[in-house]
């Protein structure tokens, strides 16, 4: 079963786009979120996180950000016209 993450992929996008953010800050501002959406892992627990990590390699795959060791996750000026959707 696949998820749609257009959703969550707009979330992010808007988040990063107006300033550079960490993994940690993105984790700390969505995690309730996507926790909704990721299936808890084999004990039980809550793995949003992952689908967050999930999301954002795919974005920068797509050419939507890009991470900067100093800054974090900002929005790339390569991508921002084209889809922002996708499924995992």
């Amino acid at each position: 079963m696949s998820i749609d993450c257009t959703h969550l992929d707009a979330l992010l996008l808007e988040s990063i786009e107006r300033i550079p953010k960490t993994f940690a800050e993105l984790r700390a501002e969505f995690e309730s979120e996507f926790n909704k959406h990721a299936k808890p892992n084999r004990y039980g627990d809550e793995n949003g996180w992952r689908l967050i990590d999930r999301r954002l390699q795919a974005l920068r795959k797509a050419g939507h950000i890009k991470f900067n060791s100093k800054l974090g996750w900002s929005a790339s000026s390569i991508g921002r016209s084209g889809e922002r959707g996708g499924e995992v």
